[in-house]
C-alpha cells in the first residue's frame, strides 16, 4: 500500500473521510459529468428538487395556489420554489400585494430546508435573503428524515400565518395613510446609508463616496416621485416601495446568479 503524501496539488492518493459523503448533481449542460456541491455527514438525506415541489404542494391546502418561480443559485447548491397564494390585496385601492409560500433548500449540507410564508417573490440571491428576513411564518426541516411525514406539522406551524398576513396588509394600509415629505424621506435615506465621506483615507475616495451618496439619493427620490401611482405618491408606503425597488434592482439589474435546476443530487 502506497502511503499518502501531501503535495502542492493536494494529497496523493486520495484519502477517504469516514462517515462523510460528497453531494453531487448531474451537470445540466453535460449529463455525463457530475458537479460537487458539498460534503455532508452520514445522517444527511438528499432530497430531489421534485420532492421539494411535491412537499410544497402538499402543504398548501388552499385551492388556486400556483407555482410562481423556481430556480437555483451558484452551481445548484441553493434552490427555491415559490407558490403564489390566492390572497391578493389592493393596498391603497391600487397597489397589488401578493403573498407566497416558498421552499428554500440547500444541497451542500450548510442550509436546512425552510418553508416560508412571505410577500417577497424569490427570483435571485437578493430576494432569497429578503425572504429569509421578511416572512410572517417559517418551518425548518433538516435533511435527516422523510419530509413526507412533516406535511401536517408544517401545516400547523404555517396556519398562524394567515392572521399575520392580514396584520401585514393592515400595516401597509397605515403606511398608505401616512404622509411622507421629501425632506423626511431624505432623512430616512441618511439613516439607512450613513455618510462615510469623513472616514475616507484619500481625497479621491472621499469624492467618490460623495458622488455615490448623491447619486443614490437622486435615484431614490426619482423612484419616490415617478415609480408609484398617484394614489400612493407622497406616502410612507411609496417611500417603502422606492427603497425596496432600489435594493432589489440596483442600476436596473437584479443581483443573484440563476442556473438551470435540472439534475438529481446524490
Amino acid at each position: 500500500m502506497v502511503p499518502a503524501q501531501i503535495t502542492l496539488d493536494g494529497v496523493t492518493p486520495e484519502i477517504a473521510i469516514p462517515d462523510h459523503f460528497a453531494v453531487v448533481r448531474t451537470d445540466p449542460f453535460d449529463r455525463s459529468k457530475v458537479v460537487p456541491l458539498g460534503v455532508v455527514g452520514d445522517r444527511y438525506t438528499p432530497y430531489q428538487n421534485e420532492q421539494l415541489v411535491h412537499f410544497l404542494t402538499d402543504v398548501v391546502e388552499q385551492g388556486g395556489a400556483v407555482i410562481e418561480t423556481a430556480g437555483a443559485l451558484g452551481n445548484g447548491e441553493r434552490v427555491f420554489f415559490s407558490m403564489r397564494l390566492p390572497k391578493d390585496v389592493l393596498i391603497g385601492g391600487r397597489d397589488l400585494s401578493q403573498h407566497y409560500i416558498t421552499v428554500l433548500a440547500g444541497h451542500d449540507g450548510n442550509f436546512a430546508i425552510r418553508v416560508l410564508v412571505t410577500t417577497v417573490r424569490v427570483v435571485c440571491g437578493n430576494t432569497w435573503q429578503a425572504a429569509l428576513g421578511n416572512n410572517v411564518a417559517s418551518f425548518v426541516m433538516r435533511h435527516t428524515a422523510s419530509i413526507s411525514t412533516r406535511v401536517d406539522q408544517a401545516r400547523r406551524v404555517l396556519a398562524v400565518s394567515w392572521d399575520k398576513l392580514t396584520d401585514f396588509d393592515r400595516a401597509m394600509q397605515r403606511l398608505v395613510e401616512t404622509e411622507l415629505t421629501r425632506a423626511a424621506f431624505n432623512e430616512i435615506i441618511a439613516d439607512l446609508w450613513p455618510d462615510t465621506t469623513a472616514q475616507a483615507k484619500t481625497p479621491t475616495s472621499a469624492a467618490r463616496s460623495a458622488t455615490i451618496r448623491a447619486n443614490r439619493t437622486q435615484e431614490l427620490n426619482g423612484l419616490l416621485a415617478g415609480a408609484t401611482t398617484a394614489d400612493i405618491r407622497g406616502t410612507a408606503y411609496a417611500g417603502l416601495m422606492a427603497i425596496t425597488e432600489y435594493l432589489d434592482h440596483p442600476n436596473g439589474k437584479e443581483r443573484g446568479h440563476l442556473r438551470p435546476a435540472r439534475g438529481d443530487v446524490r
